[in-house]
C-alpha cells in the first residue's frame, strides 16, 4: 500500500536521509537511492557487494496519519542506535483503551531462552506483568486496526512482519534489565522495535540506552552512597548526571512512541541498541510494544474490513494527498520510490 509521505526532524546534518523498507537487490537499491537524491549519505549499499538482498532499510521521510488525519513529525535523537520519538502517537481514549482491553489478562512476563528461542519466567531480568494479542483480535477490533496501521505506517514496516501485539504493565520496582531485542543466532531477528506508553507514570521507568556507560550491566554494583549492593541497572538509571553525551533516554509519557532500530540498514546487529526498562520507582508504567521482523511473521493486513482508510491503505499508484505533497526533490524521489515497489 501507498504510504504517506511525510518529513522527521533530524538532530542536525547526523540524520541520515533514506528510502521506504523494502526488500530488493543491492543494484535496485542503489538506483532507488540516487532517484532520491540520498546515495552520498547512505555508505551502506556501497559495502554490500557480495549481499544478493537488502532486506531493511529505514528513512526519515516517516511522517503519518495522526488520530486526527494530520501530519505527526517524529524526532530523531540518536542515529546509532536510531532512535525517532513521537509525541500525541496515541491519543487518551486509545492508551485507555489498551489499558482496559489488557487489564484483566495479564500475565507474568518471559523472557526468550537464548539456547532454544523458547520463553521462561526470568524474575531477575525482568519482573513486569504483559498480555499478547491475538491474530483474531487484531484483525477484528477497529480500534486495534487503528493503532497497529499507525505503528506500521511510522516504522515502514510492512503490516505482516511482525509479532502479535504485547501491552505491559510495570507496577512500582518492576523492571527489565539490558538486553537487545534481536537475536538472529536463534531465529528471533527483529529489524526494529515500537514502544508506546500509555500513561505518566509518578517516578522512573525510563527507557534507556546506556551508550557511554559501564555501570549499568546485570550485575552486583555496590552504592557509592552508601556501599549497599545492588543488582542491576537500579543505579544507573537513577544517575542520569552520569550519563554520557551519547547516552540515549527516553523518559515515558502518555501518547509518546519511541521507535528504535536493532539493526542498521546493512542489517548488521546494533549492538548500541542495547535498552534497559528501568525500574519504576512510583506508581505504574503501562506500554504498548510492537516487535518487527524481517520476514512475513503474524500474516495480518490492514487493507481490507473496519481498519481500512482509503486515504493510505490501498491506494492506487498514482495517488497524491494534497495535505502530505512532497516538499522537496528527495521526498519527491521518495514518493516515486513507494509507488513503484507497491506496484511491484
Amino acid at each position: 500500500s501507498l504510504a504517506r509521505i511525510g518529513r522527521v526532524v533530524g538532530q542536525g546534518a547526523s540524520a541520515q536521509p533514506g528510502i521506504l523498507r523494502h526488500a530488493f537487490t543491492v543494484e535496485e537499491a542503489k538506483r532507488a537511492l540516487v532517484e532520491a537524491g540520498a546515495e552520498q549519505a547512505w555508505p551502506y549499499f556501497e559495502q554490500e557487494k557480495d549481499t544478493t538482498l537488502v532486506s531493511f532499510g529505514f528513512s526519515t521521510q516517516s511522517s503519518f496519519p495522526t488520530p486526527a488525519g494530520g501530519l505527526a513529525d517524529g524526532k530523531v535523537i540518536s542515529v546509532s542506535p536510531f532512535v525517532v520519538i513521537f509525541d500525541d502517537f496515541l491519543t487518551d481514549e486509545e492508551c485507555e483503551f489498551l489499558r482496559a482491553f489488557a487489564h484483566t489478562r495479564l500475565a507474568p512476563a518471559k523472557v526468550v531462552e537464548s539456547t532454544d528461542n523458547w520463553y521462561k519466567q526470568s524474575t531477575e531480568t525482568r519482573n513486569n506483568e504483559q498480555h499478547w494479542l491475538t491474530p483474531q483480535e487484531e484483525k477484528a477490533v477497529p480500534v486495534l486496526r487503528h493503532v497497529l496501521k499507525r505503528m506500521h505506517r511510522a516504522s515502514r514496516i510492512p503490516d505482516g512482519h511482525a509479532e502479535a501485539l504485547q501491552i505491559g504493565r510495570y507496577n512500582k520496582s518492576a523492571k527489565y534489565e539490558g538486553h537487545v531485542d534481536s537475536d538472529p543466532a536463534h531465529k528471533v531477528a527483529r529489524p526494529a522495535t515500537l514502544i508506546a506508553y500509555l500513561n505518566d507514570p509518578e517516578g522512573g521507568g525510563d527507557t534507556l540506552f546506556p551508550v557511554g556507560r559501564r555501570d549499568c550491566g546485570a550485575v552486583w554494583h555496590s552504592d557509592p552512597a552508601t556501599g549497599e549492593k545492588v543488582y542491576g541497572a537500579a543505579l544507573c538509571c537513577a544517575s542520569p548526571e552520569k550519563d554520557a553525551p551519547e547516552t540515549v533516554r527516553v523518559t515515558p509519557k502518555r501518547g509518546r512512541a519511541v521507535l528504535f532500530f536493532s539493526h542498521g540498514p546493512d542489517g548488521v546487529l546494533d549492538s548500541r541498541s542495547t535498552h534497559i526498562g528501568c525500574p519504576v520507582i512510583a506508581g505504574e508504567k503501562w506500554i504498548a510494544q510492537r516487535w518487527f521482523r524481517f520476514s512475513p511473521y503474524n500474516r495480518v493486513s490492514y487493507t481490507s474490513g473496519p481498519g481500512f482508510d482509503p486515504r493510505f491503505d490501498g491506494a492506487p499508484a498514482d495517488f497524491v494527498d494534497d495535505a502530505a505533497a512532497p516538499q522537496d526533490a528527495a521526498q519527491d524521489g521518495a514518493a516515486r520510490i513507494t509507488r513503484k515497489l507497491s506496484d511491484d
